[in-house]
Order: C-alpha cells, then structure tokens, then sequence
C-alpha cells in the first residue's frame, strides 16, 4: 500500500493571522503534524503544499517534501480539494503513485501518531473508501439553534430538540484534523466524505483546531497536561 501525507500550509489565514505557522511548543504549527507523520511510519512521502519561500525551507529542514503550490490555491476560493488533487498531479507526473492520500491538518498540532495509524488502519479495511477524525459534540447537536440576523433564535430541527440524547443515534463531528482516503475514491468523488466513509474517535483534548485565540489558549491548556508520551518534539 502506497501512501502519500499532504499538509496543506498558508502563511495566511482570515480569522487568526498566521496560524499555520504560530509558534506552539517551541515550533511553528505545522512541523508538528510533520513530526506525528514521521512517527507514525506510514507514508511513501510526507508533503507540505505551500507557495511561501520560509514555510518550505522549514518544511524541508524538518524532513518534509515540498509541494510548490500555484498561487491561485493559496486564495480564500480555494478549496482543498483542489489543493491536493494539484499535489496528486504533480506527484503523478512525477511517476509516483499512491494508493491512499492522507490529508493532515498542520492546525492540529495535539493530534498523535496513533491517532494517524487508527485513521489509516480504518480506512484500509474494506469495504472502505476512507476513515476521517471525529469527536464528540460539547453540546448535543440535535438541540442545536439558528440565529436571525435580529437575534431571535429558533430550533434548527424543531423535530428533534425535545428528544432526549438518548434516544439520538451517537452524533460525532469532524475534527478537522486527519483523512484517510483512497485515491480512487477521492478522485471520482472529488470530496473528503467519499462513501463508506468509517470515523475514528479522537478525544476532544487532542481535537482542538486552531482557528481564534480561544483554540490556542485551549491548546496551550492541553499541551501542558502532556507527559510527553505523544511522539518525538519536532526540530
């Protein structure tokens, strides 16, 4: 099985300047999920998609592959699939084909080795087009509100807001941090839920995506909970 990690990393970001590459834990935000991809010894290559000169310098003198991403994908339009079947391309020009192409966030740095091989190991048993991170909700999702731009606020599923939670099926949510999915399916489907998709179960202390100011100080909470058993301090 031949398998290829792809980090996606800007330098810009619209809600937290900079976030991919925010210094955490004594390294900028991304070599983390460099560091839990080596760890996990999985992958034929491990490859950081950027178009920024500093990030693929970093992304290199810490074991990565780069991936020079086409400008047009660093703009807010762009979507990730368009970023990694670019890299697929390239790779495939390059006579390099993969089997499964994992997707890791570098804006999850808390997410383990162990948590990649899980997703991995699920999203290779069959049938299976990919297995994806999930966690629990803080909050049960059925009871969910919709906000007007007045303020009034009203059930979103009027249906299931009384039940109780345990008449709900389990609810988990994407955390936003690891798929694992076949190129096959990928590439035909062109999205990130391909079918048969398995979910993994992370912890919500190792699912916090960085996204506000609030996210880093729950990750920099968590990191100092650590007994440093998750994997090897990235360089």
């Amino acid at each position: 099985m031949q398998r290829i990690a792809i980090i996606p990393v800007k330098r810009r970001s619209r809600r937290l300047p900079e976030k991919n590459i925010r210094l955490f834990n004594g390294a900028p935000m991304f070599v983390h999920t460099i560091a839990a991809a080596q760890d996990s010894e999985l992958f034929s290559r491990i490859v950081v998609s950027t178009s920024d000169p500093e990030i693929m310098a970093t992304a290199r003198a810490n074991g990565a592959e780069v991936h020079t991403r086409d400008v047009e994908l660093d703009k807010d339009a762009a979507r990730l699939v368009e970023v990694c079947t670019a890299v697929l391309d390239a790779e495939t020009a390059m006579s390099r084909d993969y089997d499964l192409m994992v997707l890791l966030m570098a804006t999850a740095p808390l997410r383990t080795a162990a948590d990649i091989v899980s997703v991995v190991d699920l999203a290779e048993r069959e049938p299976s087009g990919g297995a994806l991170a999930v966690t629990k909700y803080s909050h049960p999702a059925h009871q969910a509100l919709k906000v007007d731009a007045d303020g009034t606020a009203g059930a979103m599923w009027p249906d299931l807001v009384a039940k109780r939670e345990e008449e709900m099926p389990q609810l988990r949510v994407d955390n936003g941090s690891t798929y694992a999915l076949h190129v096959g399916s990928f590439l035909e489907e062109k999205t990130f839920y391909v079918k048969s998709l398995r979910a993994y179960e992370m912890p919500r202390h190792r699912s916090v995506d960085l996204d506000d100011m609030e996210d880093l100080a729950l990750l920099e909470f968590y990191a100092g909970l650590d007994d440093g058993r998750s994997g090897h301090q990235p360089a």
